[in-house]
């Protein structure tokens, strides 16, 4: 038997395994930081994804971040952020149309999980 639990409360993620007495079932808990601790990319990519479609307002180059017109949250890209073929983030430029999938985060920006050309 296999459990997986996820607790938010204010201290950094957790993860606890643990044998039943007696007993040769694993279980699984993990607990996320609300205050600060950044999720990783595979718990990012289990929170909700929402699609950014549009054109580039502006790129951040020390930050890497883009903001997408019509958008008022700025789009934060990570080393794990997929590009498809023929991009990248310095390959990004204002005025380019992008599909953009990501996640929210803690800190209320968009966390880029996969950028391609729109």
């Amino acid at each position: 038997m296999k459990l997986n639990l996820t607790l938010g409360f204010a201290a950094p993620t957790l993860l606890v395994s643990a044998m039943a007495l007696g007993n040769t079932s694993m279980g699984t808990l993990s607990a996320q930081s609300e205050g600060g601790a950044r999720p990783t990319h595979q718990e990012a990519q289990a929170a909700e994804k929402q699609e950014v479609t549009g054109r580039i307002e502006a790129v951040d180059q020390d930050q890497s971040v883009v903001q997408v017109q019509g958008t008022s949250v700025p789009i934060v890209t990570t080393s794990s952020t997929r590009y498809s073929r023929g991009l990248s983030f310095k390959s990004l430029k204002p005025g380019m149309e992008v599909k953009i999938v990501a996640v929210l985060r803690s800190d209320g920006k968009l966390e880029a999980l996969e950028v391609r050309s729109a």
